[in-house]
């Protein structure tokens, strides 16, 4: 019962979420200002920086995308990961953002990868999520 209530919410969060800041790689907001992915990427990769984060200045491989494919997909294959307390926090659920995922082109498949959430509507860091 419980591995279906969280594919049930899983599925919602996805079918909510699909779009992440829309197909033409950025998000116009009402007050006219534009987060253009490219910057996104940009304010990730400083926000690794300055967390510290090994990897940051790496050889990094990044994706990133409208409709926050990497992501969507991370969850489906690990829908645990939305029970996350640092993922609750953030909120997902309401809001619009890019999911910006950084690996290392050399990743052994264990730690090194991080994903950086960015507000689509002012640019801001909403949290990350680093690999173990």
């Amino acid at each position: 019962m419980k591995n279906k209530i969280t594919m049930l919410a899983c599925y919602l969060f996805l079918a909510f979420m699909i779009d992440g800041c829309g197909i033409n790689s950025s998000y116009q907001t009402k007050n006219s200002k534009t987060v253009v992915l490219a910057e996104a990427i940009k304010t990730g990769q400083n926000e690794l920086k300055v967390i510290g984060y090994e990897y940051w200045d790496k050889d990094l491989s990044i994706s990133a995308d409208g409709e926050n494919s990497v992501w969507n997909k991370y969850i489906q294959s690990s829908p645990a990961v939305l029970e996350n307390e640092a993922i609750k926090k953030m909120q997902l659920d309401r809001k619009r953002y890019w999911a910006i995922y950084y690996v290392p082109k050399n990743y052994s498949g264990k730690g090194g990868d991080a994903f950086v959430f960015i507000d689509c509507s002012d640019g801001k860091i909403i949290g990350y999520l680093l690999g173990e």
